[in-house]
């Protein structure tokens, strides 16, 4: 029984070590000069759902540090909140861009009383 238990310990601190960790903070010198953050209002979750498209990003992951610091770290709950935030880390809002809508309906369709949820894109330039 204990050998179990000391194998399960192991495992799991093995697990804990490779899960990707990020800071409480964003290192805007490793950010690219313009970033565009994908906000799409989460009415059900309340509050917005933010996107950074980095996939292929030389910045990869300060991006998705930035991702996970704009979520977690700062809560960021609205646009407004948003603005302000990446105004606090440096950045200047420039435009604004809609990414594409979504019809909310019950058979995909978009009719008269169905909710329509926007993407927006919001960019950002480094001061």
């Amino acid at each position: 029984m204990m050998k179990k238990a000391v194998y399960f310990i192991v495992i799991i601190s093995l697990l804990s070590l490779s899960l990707t960790t990020y800071s409480q903070s964003v290192n805007t010198a490793a950010l690219p000069k313009y970033v565009v953050i994908g906000a799409e209002d989460t009415k059900l979750l309340g509050g917005i759902g933010i996107y950074i498209a980095k996939k292929k990003s030389e910045s990869k992951n300060e991006m998705r540090n930035l991702e996970y610091y704009l979520h977690t770290a700062q809560k960021v709950r609205t646009v407004t909140d948003l603005l302000n935030e990446m105004d606090q880390l440096g950045f200047e809002y420039v435009n604004t861009f809609v990414g594409g809508t979504k019809s909310i309906g019950t058979n995909g369709n978009y009719t008269y009383g169905d909710a329509e949820k926007a993407r927006y894109n919001i960019v950002f330039k480094k001061r």
